[in-house]
């Protein structure tokens, strides 16, 4: 096992869960509506705050966006072809 694979493999995952972390899906969506989500509402830019100033369809969007966007950067960890060889973790 390569280690220096293994520690890039994890700070890939860390700096693809930082960037993934940042999209904001709640006020992405209140952009194209036209107005700034944290200016209406609690003032909170999340799922809930989508639900008053939106409805339940943009609140459900914003919610199942920001759980699976938590997936994709740990399950990435050990996706590609380098990862897979390098890490015995991702062979199981």
């Amino acid at each position: 096992m390569n280690t220096g694979l293994v520690i890039l493999c994890y700070a890939g995952a860390i700096l693809l869960g930082y960037l993934f972390g940042n999209i904001n899906t709640a006020a992405i969506l209140a952009k194209i509506k036209g107005f700034d989500i944290r200016k209406k509402g609690s003032g909170n830019a999340g799922a809930s705050n989508a639900y008053l100033t939106m409805g339940k369809s943009a609140a459900a969007f914003s919610a199942i966006v920001d759980i699976f966007k938590a997936f994709i950067p740990s399950g990435s960890r050990c996706t590609s072809c380098i990862c897979r060889m390098s890490c015995g973790i991702c062979l199981s």
